[in-house]
């Protein structure tokens, strides 16, 4: 692996905070599989179909394995990493970027009322920008 890695305008992000979903935080690598994962551009929406490690969730699921759904609404961007080539971390496996040097670019007329959303999964990170989600937790 490199040690010289440059950061992306994206990664220069201040601080983060852990969504909270039905099923509570989740953290670790192992925390979050995605089966499907689509962007329609013409509707601006993103949608991550999967399951998730209840061991790695806080509160700690009493299943080992949780389906979910992980739809965002009002996309103004998509970015997709490699773990493997992901520079920095965040407080858990999604998270709001705070202060985003990537969402100030889009400039406030574009992209005011939108977030900086980051998911780390177990092969990829993805950073969105968008207006909100909904994460529904299945059986």
């Amino acid at each position: 692996m490199q040690e010289n890695k440059i950061l992306n305008l994206w990664q220069q992000a201040i601080d983060f905070d852990a969504v909270v979903t039905e099923i509570g935080c989740l953290h670790g690598r192992n925390c979050i599989y995605i089966d499907e994962f689509g962007f329609d551009e013409k509707s601006g929406t993103v949608h991550m179909i999967g399951e998730v490690s209840g061991s790695n969730c806080k509160p700690v699921l009493l299943e080992t394995w949780c389906a979910y759904k992980l739809q965002f609404t009002g996309v103004l961007a998509v970015q997709n990493t490699d773990l493997h080539e992901w520079t920095w971390r965040s407080s858990s496996c999604f998270d709001r970027v705070i202060k985003s040097d990537w969402l100030a670019s889009f400039g406030e007329s574009v992209a005011s009322g939108s977030t900086h959303f980051l998911v780390q999964t177990y092969d990829d990170v993805y950073d969105i920008v968008a207006k909100d989600f909904t994460f529904q937790a299945g059986q």
